[in-house]
């Protein structure tokens, strides 16, 4: 018996051999959760038994009552307005082949680190279409609709940064109030650390930092570092500071939608490799996101 042979996860007669371990699964898993920034930050997930098309409902305008001006007046107002965005799906996979030397002689776990290295080559193209993905043949991406390129642009100025910490409170107010409630910063790396040397004196470069630290970032369960009150999440994907670039993205991500079809599945198959005594590994899964809802996001575009 070998050591991918202890507990089967998944099953499919027409694929052969795919008996794959439970930790496997597990790991493959957890570096999925940990790798897209939609599901760190809190967007609602939408899980489907089947993948064919979806429209989803979305509100355009809401209804607005009148005063009543007094006794047998007839009541008015306006109707809310409703419209659809498409949540479809689209497959991605990976695929690795292994030596069955390795799969039995290994003095690691194998199965941990296979599960590992599936679910990071997964989550990579997965979370990449997330965040800037166009909506053509892949997912909308969270910061695709985020406002227009009106919306708080960003000039150059502040010795320590551009934009300034004036440009990113006017960010926050232009997202209405409703949507301010649990809404969170979403931004590549470096641009958290340029802003996390803005100070709250002489232009930002003295006085007390505004960053509020976290003694859990990064950790399982733990909660992200804020700036101006609001948690703050990173991406790789995210565009750096330079011209016309969206430099920070702030909203509700609740009212983003990420759509899986059931779970990330584990395949092995022994028979492709069998003349060069390999075994084959592949993970996929079929994921969509969009936006249901509108104002309720929003972006600063750097002009410098």
């Amino acid at each position: 018996t070998t050591l991918f042979r202890s507990r089967a996860l998944a099953w499919d007669a027409t694929s052969g051999s795919l008996v794959v371990p439970t930790t496997m699964a597990r790991s493959l898993f957890d570096v999925l959760e940990a790798g897209i920034a939609g599901f760190r930050m809190g967007a609602t997930q939408l899980t489907t038994s089947t993948g064919e098309n979806m429209l989803l409902p979305k509100l355009v305008t809401h209804g607005v009552g009148t005063q009543v001006a007094g006794q047998g007046t007839t009541l008015a107002g306006s109707d809310a307005a409703f419209g659809n965005v498409p949540l479809n799906v689209y497959k991605y996979g990976q695929l690795v082949k292994v030596a069955n030397e390795l799969v039995s002689d290994a003095a690691f776990n194998i199965e941990s680190w296979l599960g590992g290295d599936l679910g990071y080559a997964l989550a990579r193209v997965i979370d990449a279409d997330l965040i800037v993905g166009t909506g053509t043949g892949e997912p909308t991406g969270y910061t695709l609709l985020a406002g227009a390129g009106t919306n708080a642009p960003v000039k150059t100025g502040g010795s320590l940064i551009a934009p300034t910490v004036e440009k990113y409170i006017d960010l926050q107010y232009s997202v209405n109030d409703q949507a301010r409630q649990g809404a969170v910063w979403l931004m590549k790396d470096s641009t958290a650390g340029s802003i996390r040397k803005l100070r709250d004196g002489a232009g930002g470069t003295v006085g007390a930092f505004l960053w509020e630290p976290s003694l859990t970032a990064g950790l399982k369960d733990g909660t992200p570092d804020r700036f101006l009150g609001a948690p703050v999440y990173t991406d790789t994907n995210c565009a750096a500071q330079g011209s016309n670039a969206i430099v920070a993205t702030f909203g509700n991500p609740s009212q983003y939608i990420i759509r899986t079809v059931g779970n990330p599945v584990i395949e092995r198959d022994d028979s492709v490799g069998f003349a060069s005594d390999e075994a084959w590994f592949r993970g996929k899964w079929r994921v969509g996101g969009n936006h249901r809802q509108v104002g309720y996001l929003n972006n600063i575009i750097q002009n410098v």
